[in-house]
């Protein structure tokens, strides 16, 4: 049931990225296909079920979007190892387990969900510019941190997937964390 939710939120995500976004707000990119990929780490962790379903997730935004092959599945490993490492390091779990709906534990998750974004964002460009072709710019990547467009797309896909990734994994009786 975990994984039909799941799979069903990213289908509505491909239909927002994909078709509604570029034609009412001229949004263009995937920028909301990495903050659900962002989302998917916060919500479930690292789980290897979860891992294996974002692979699958990435693999699919990639024949979607014309990525290359694996730049954003490679993007998605490193962000699942820098996740676990700062899971390792600091204690993050308390604001990522918090059972009720309030501001003082959206805003931890919104912040943790940016930095995954931009670790994934940064990590997809590198493998994009040194392994594929050498005419991707760093000037992307600094185009769409200025864009103010490019935060609230991603800042409303987090909090939109998180919330409903919580709803589902509550209605079906699993615990996220």
């Amino acid at each position: 049931m975990k994984i039909l939710s799941i799979m069903l939120i990213f289908a509505g995500v491909i239909l927002i990225d994909g078709i509604l976004l570029p034609s009412l707000f001229h949004v263009y990119g995937g920028l909301l296909g990495f903050a659900f990929l962002a989302s998917l780490l916060v919500v479930y962790g690292n789980e290897p079920a979860i891992l294996v379903l974002a692979l699958v997730v990435s693999f699919a935004l990639e024949l979607w979007h014309g990525f290359y092959f694996a730049s954003l599945a490679g993007a998605v490993i490193c962000t699942a190892g820098i996740w676990q490492m700062a899971n390792d390091f600091f204690s993050i779990e308390p604001f990522i387990n918090q059972r009720e709906a309030s501001l003082s534990s959206a805003l931890p998750l919104l912040g943790v969900g940016y930095v995954l974004v931009a670790v994934t964002s940064i990590v997809f460009l590198g493998i994009e510019k040194y392994l594929y072709r050498a005419d991707v710019s760093w000037a992307t990547l600094r185009l769409a941190v200025l864009s103010p467009t490019g935060w609230l797309v991603v800042g409303c896909g987090l909090m939109t997937c998180m919330l409903l990734m919580r709803l589902s994994a509550r209605g079906s009786g699993y615990d996220p964390k």
